[in-house]
């Protein structure tokens, strides 16, 4: 049993990923609330564009304390594409 908060980690996910296209906020809080409510371990994410759904999910298996998010996109991340670096800014706040 997780003894993290998912109302302070989804607030934290919200501020950090609040400039990050393609996905709002309350979309991030379904697909969020989602995982929680499925008790998720293992989760694929296809389209992964900006990275900010697959930070939505990692947010909730962190709550559940356990599983990994698989993502996977296009050839957008070739050496040549801005998005390769927009996603691991994302990764890293």
């Amino acid at each position: 049993m997780s003894t993290v908060d998912s109302t302070g980690a989804f607030a934290r996910l919200a501020d950090g990923l609040r400039e990050v296209q393609w996905m709002t906020p309350d979309l991030g809080r379904k697909v969020f609330d989602h995982l929680l409510a499925h008790q998720a371990t293992d989760v694929l994410d296809i389209g992964t564009c900006y990275g900010c759904s697959a930070g939505y999910m990692a947010g909730a298996l962190q709550v559940l304390g356990r599983g990994k998010v698989t993502t996977v996109d296009t050839g957008q991340f070739d050496g040549e594409s801005p998005a390769r670096d927009w996603a691991r800014q994302n990764w890293e706040r």
